[in-house]
């Protein structure tokens, strides 16, 4: 349990990511809270298709995934369209402004 913690207190998804590996290459039994917290720091940092590997990876593992789990996939995903139109319009008005 002790492992949720420390992957949610990670700011960085590289090392929420590096302590849920830890966990399981020490042995130790991944939990539902461990994989929603790496779940949400991809969601924070954009990263949606490492969300949705997550989340799969949680299902197959038979844990008993949340609305937790479901809600930071697809908060990932709704963040990654909107920078991707962010980036879509930016790069409009930069044509606008360069023609």
């Amino acid at each position: 349990m002790l492992s949720g913690f420390f992957v949610s207190q990670a700011a960085d998804w590289q090392l929420a990511l590096h302590l849920l590996q830890e966990v399981h290459a020490s042995g130790v039994e991944s939990n539902v809270i461990s994989y929603n917290a790496s779940i949400s720091a991809c969601e924070k940092n954009g990263l949606w298709q490492l969300s949705l590997v997550l989340l799969e990876e949680a299902l197959q593992s038979q844990l008993e995934v949340t609305a937790v789990s479901f809600s930071a996939a697809i908060g990932a995903c709704e963040r990654a369209v909107v920078m991707q139109r962010a980036k879509a319009k930016g790069d409009d008005q930069k044509v606008m402004m360069d023609g």
